[in-house]
């Protein structure tokens, strides 16, 4: 006899295929208040996937912007702090990013007015800004062994580490930003960010230009 959650169906070969396939949903109808509406409540795993709908291009998409941004920006900012030569435009990185990954490509100009080109720079920065901030959730997240998930977590009362830890963190700090961290999927794409070159127009603290220069923007 069949188990409570099953049900048997003798299926005869005469008939048609498609008359079995309708006959068949017709029977998955019935007992559809029966069946499971999210399969992974099925999952035995430790950590599972939540079921919720999400897009892998903007997955792949805030994986690089992570990756050329430890590169390209956290790294030299780090190396800068422990009082290594480093060089690096942390708002002209940003822009370059966008403009490779095409993040935002209305903002990727750097012709016409120059009021509108500001616009269009800072619109594509914010645009990187915020990949990486929903990257920076989705980490914290599956560090809770929750996967996707973009919700704040909130913090603890008491550091996660100790202060013997955290001396330790620092000496090993430098050995950290040595490593290489970038994968298959961004492969080639941090040269390429560093082959856009462009300048940009200085600024006062109003909206006005005192120094002005010929932008230009090289793909080499």
């Amino acid at each position: 006899m069949p188990q409570p959650d099953q049900v048997w169906v003798s299926v005869p070969l005469k008939l048609s295929r498609r008359t079995i396939q309708r006959q068949l949903g017709k029977i998955l109808d019935i007992y559809d208040d029966q069946r499971l509406s999210n399969r992974l409540a099925l999952s035995t795993s430790k950590f599972k996937l939540n079921p919720v709908q999400f897009r892998l291009h903007t997955l792949r998409m805030m994986h690089e912007v992570h990756n050329l941004h430890r590169e390209l920006i956290e790294k030299p900012a780090a190396m800068k702090a422990m009082n290594k030569a480093a060089e690096f435009e942390r708002r002209a990185d940003l822009f370059r990013i966008g403009a490779l990954l095409k993040v935002s490509p209305s903002n990727e100009s750097l012709r016409g007015d120059t009021e509108e080109i500001f616009k269009r720079q800072n619109r594509m920065r914010a645009s990187v800004s915020r990949l990486l901030k929903r990257m920076q959730l989705l980490i914290a997240n599956v560090e809770q062994g929750i996967f996707p998930s973009f919700k704040p977590i909130e913090t603890a009362d008491r550091s996660r580490f100790s202060a013997a830890q955290l001396e330790m963190h620092k000496a090993l700090e430098q050995q950290w930003w040595s490593l290489d961290l970038t994968s298959a999927l961004s492969a080639g794409k941090i040269d390429a960010v560093r082959r856009i070159h462009y300048e940009e127009e200085l600024r006062m603290r109003q909206t006005s230009i005192t120094e002005k220069h010929q932008r230009v923007v090289k793909y080499s």
